[in-house]
């Protein structure tokens, strides 16, 4: 098979700038994707992925994690969601059917307006549960990056600089900066 970047780098958007955003962390990885996918590691989902979670209001949502043996009858009943970026580069994945089990590297929203509060809420809280999990939020009408470390505030970010992960992924998305 004979894949391209462009396999992993397609545009996903509820507005011109949301797609762009979600594309820039994707041409971002463009230098080490190669690498990773040749390893049988995933870089880069979008649109194709889901992230798989199991869990309630009542008993607490978490991430699936990939080291860990499940069910088919277990993983058929598992919820997902999708995240705008979704980045696996050192922590483990494991694929079933279309849903990704694992701890993201990197998770990124792209709000717009139809996000409402309990969705972002319940995102950041079921992100945070990712172990070594770095989770980044951001409105697509705004350049600042809500930045956390699993539980952990951090700094934020803005596009008009070089986005660093804690583990240095770097991103250059100054030229979608408003």
């Amino acid at each position: 098979m004979n894949l391209t970047f462009a396999d992993f780098a397609t545009k996903m958007s509820t507005m011109p700038r949301h797609g762009d955003i979600v594309s820039g962390f994707s041409l971002g990885l463009e230098d080490k994707w190669r690498t990773f996918y040749k390893k049988g590691r995933l870089v880069f989902n979008q649109e194709n992925l889901n992230l798989a979670y199991t869990g309630s209001l009542a008993d607490g949502f978490r991430l699936l994690d990939a080291t860990q043996n499940f069910t088919e009858e277990f993983l058929d009943e598992c919820s997902c969601v999708m995240p705008d970026v979704m980045i696996f580069m050192h922590n483990n994945l494991k694929r079933y059917r279309s849903k990704t089990l694992g701890y993201p590297d990197l998770v990124v929203e792209v709000w717009s307006d139809s996000n409402n509060s309990t969705e972002k809420d319940f995102k950041t809280l079921l992100y945070s549960t990712g172990k070594n999990t770095e989770h980044w939020y951001l409105t697509q009408h705004s350049n600042i990056i809500e930045c956390w470390h699993e539980t952990t505030k951090l700094s934020t970010q803005s596009l008009q600089n070089i986005l660093v992960t804690q583990s240095g992924i770097s991103f250059d998305l100054r030229h979608l900066a408003i």
